[in-house]
């Protein structure tokens, strides 16, 4: 009898942890049930963190929430949002589109021309300091 109670409790135990690759490596949840929602059992739920705004983003990702994101900020170039909003939402992307992610850092490494933490500055053209200025002189 008390081998069959153990083999109850070890099957009971089984159905109701769940598995994750790597854990989630520290950086999200294993979800235990699949949901309404669409979150998939078995699968990780990578934290968030509130990213220049109020709206919560991923801080990690990949199927086992082991890859940093980078900074997000308004895409240089986008479909324009049916708000007329070019900023935000779906045009609120990592490295603003000019730069790409570090998955390892989570620091964009921007295109040239571009810059910021989330390449949304452009940057001046270099000026030439060579060039002297002589003022004519009045006959």
């Amino acid at each position: 009898m008390r081998t069959a109670t153990v083999l109850v409790f070890v099957a009971a135990l089984g159905v109701a942890n769940a598995y994750c690759p790597n854990g989630c490596s520290g950086h999200g949840t294993c979800q235990a049930a699949s949901t309404a929602s669409g979150i998939v059992k078995d699968s990780c739920k990578c934290f968030t963190h509130l990213d220049g705004g109020s709206s919560p983003v991923a801080a990690w990702t990949g199927a086992d929430c082991s890859l940093r994101t980078c900074p997000r900020a308004g895409a240089w170039a986008a479909t324009p949002a049916s708000t007329n909003d070019h900023v935000s939402g779906v045009n609120h992307v990592e490295c603003a589109n000019r730069g790409s992610c570090d998955r390892k850092s989570g620091v964009c490494q921007c295109a040239a021309g571009y810059a910021g933490a989330a390449c949304q500055r452009t940057v001046c053209p270099k000026i030439a300091t060579d060039t002297v200025y002589v003022k004519p002189k009045n006959n």
